[in-house]
């Protein structure tokens, strides 16, 4: 960018003042004023796994992408954890690549099977619900409307990422709220189905248990016959048991809260002493991004209980300058709904991340993670305590620089309270607690694959070199290349695993290759719209 300073210099020449008025003009067509964008600028893919070749991802959705493109490579769960029917359910044991990311550059599409520039940073577990973002690329541009991302739907979703050389200029704000992990869904049992003498106290149930209720989503996807109850799934919050209690809040950089108790005054009326349990805080010394865990549902029989709220999503934005009117990034996890009456509420969605490797911000800049609130617990006038829920947690934010000049917000939810009861608790948490409060970290580094690939393939849409001849191919000597083009062209020569062995420069005609030992090597040529290879067999 050029950078034009007042002086005490006058220009009297009109010719000098034409070459200026020219030079701003030309700078102007070719965008220092730069593009807008606005809404979902990403598109995503389901990756189910690599062919032969390690630098590669078998993708549902080639067609969302294209050559010499950069995208985000993410796994969104896989994490393993210990499912004893204890307070140790929903500990984390192995991450197994949850929360893993790394940027990638494109250089070959085969049907439905992508190839990278590199081999990659991270080792993923294609169960655990692996997806590939596009991750575009602007010169300058302007946000003139709410930029944000599709929300998580159990495969793909819930990430917003871009990249901007120069200035991101935010005239709106991004925001990713709510784009998380899935709280747990509202299931209400039929009849009164508790007993005063039994209590329901196990860490989980199947889903078609009346003795519980649905688990918050989180990095460990729900486990088969043990979808509902108290105890946290990793990062998600746990479901309220019978009777009437509240659900966990979901986690992220901080724990989820605990639900809250429901009572009910009479010896032989049934009470809920065992609510959700708050998600598991995610381990950040690795770097992952995660998105914020779902609040656990309350426990209901009467059709009057709210479920879990969901989290927050992922932000990931690499840019050199960061401006605008409007500065705002964020991804909050959403507040529990109240209840109508007398059940159980669900617990705040957990506060997402926001990844940010900018170099300068701008003043008035806003980032929350904050977690979501648990819903609260109305009482029919009645002298009941109904469990609210527990509060949502605070999330990360991960910057390269120190956030002194950006106002950050990581607070975890609070959690709800009773209303309406004429007992002494109303207004009270019934034993519900806040989320615990997120973090923000620097010196971050954006994964990137790193070494040659571990194997080039061009295959089925291999295009020849325009304007090049190459033969003869196979040779057992040397290979001719004739340049077809006025201009002279650049033209690499690497080895079948992508390694570059030389650079050659073409006006009229070339000779290559007679030093060569006996194999498969390519020429690759660029231009401005494409990348384009010619495989040599030296005999």
């Amino acid at each position: 960018m050029l950078l034009f300073k007042a002086t005490y210099c006058q220009f009297n020449s009109p010719l000098i003042m034409r070459f200026i008025f020219v030079l701003i003009a030309m700078f102007s067509v070719n965008g220092l004023t730069g593009q807008t964008i606005s809404g979902v600028i990403n598109q995503y893919s389901k990756v189910s796994g690599q062919s032969s070749c390690q630098n590669s991802l078998i993708v549902s959705n080639p067609e969302y992408f294209s050559i010499e493109e950069d995208v985000i490579i993410i796994q969104m769960q896989g994490a393993v954890i210990d499912e004893a029917d204890n307070n140790s359910f929903g500990v984390v044991s192995n991450y197994n690549g949850a929360g893993s990311y790394e940027k990638g550059i494109i250089i070959n599409i085969e049907d439905d099977t992508i190839f990278f520039k590199n081999n990659f940073e991270n080792t993923y577990d294609f169960t655990g619900k692996v997806q590939m973002v596009t991750f575009p690329n602007y010169q300058n541009v302007t946000i003139t409307g709410v930029v944000t991302a599709l929300p998580w739907d159990g495969e793909v979703g819930g990430v917003c990422a871009f990249q901007v050389l120069e200035t991101l200029t935010m005239d709106a704000e991004i925001n990713v709220d709510g784009l998380g992990f899935r709280g747990g869904e509202k299931m209400e049992v039929s009849g009164n189905s508790c007993s005063w003498l039994f209590e329901s106290s196990s860490y989980f149930y199947p889903n078609t248990s009346n003795e519980s209720t649905s688990k918050g989503e989180g990095i460990s996807a729900l486990i088969k016959s043990k979808e509902f109850g108290k105890g946290a799934q990793a990062n998600g919050g746990g479901g309220g048991n019978d009777h009437n209690s509240g659900g966990g809040g979901g986690a992220n950089y901080g724990s989820g809260g605990i639900g809250g108790r429901n009572n009910d005054p009479g010896l032989f009326n049934c009470q809920g002493v065992h609510p959700g349990i708050g998600g598991k805080s995610i381990d950040y010394t690795s770097t992952r991004a995660v998105l914020g865990g779902g609040g656990g549902a309350g426990h209901g029989n009467n059709g009057l209980s709210t479920g879990g709220a969901n989290g927050g999503g992922i932000v990931i934005i690499s840019g050199g300058y960061l401006e605008g009117s409007n500065k705002s990034i964020t991804s909050n996890g959403l507040n529990a709904n109240t209840t109508t009456g007398g059940d159980g509420a669900g617990g705040g969605g957990a506060g997402g991340s926001v990844i940010l490797n900018i170099i300068t911000y701008g003043v008035d800049l806003s980032i929350s993670t904050q977690g979501g609130s648990g819903g609260d617990s109305y009482n029919e006038a009645y002298t009941r305590c109904f469990g609210p829920g527990g509060g949502g947690a605070g999330g990360l934010i991960h910057g390269y620089n120190n956030f002194s000049s950006v106002t950050t917000n990581v607070l975890g939810g609070t959690p709800g309270v009773v209303t309406g009861s004429t007992s002494g608790c109303n207004g009270s948490t019934n034993s519900a607690t806040a989320g615990g409060a997120g973090n923000t970290l620097t010196n971050l580094s954006i994964p990137f694959g790193k070494g040659a690939p571990d194997c080039l393939t061009v295959g089925g849409r291999e295009v020849g070199l325009a304007g090049l001849k190459v033969y003869p191919n196979p040779s057992n000597s040397f290979f001719t290349i004739e340049n077809q083009k006025s201009r002279s062209q650049i033209i690499e020569l690497i080895d079948s695993k992508g390694a570059l062995i030389k650079v050659f420069e073409i006006t009229n005609t070339l000779k290559i290759g007679e030093t060569l030992v006996p194999g498969v090597y390519f020429i690759r040529l660029k231009n401005h719209k494409s990348v384009q290879h010619k495989k040599l067999i030296k005999l």
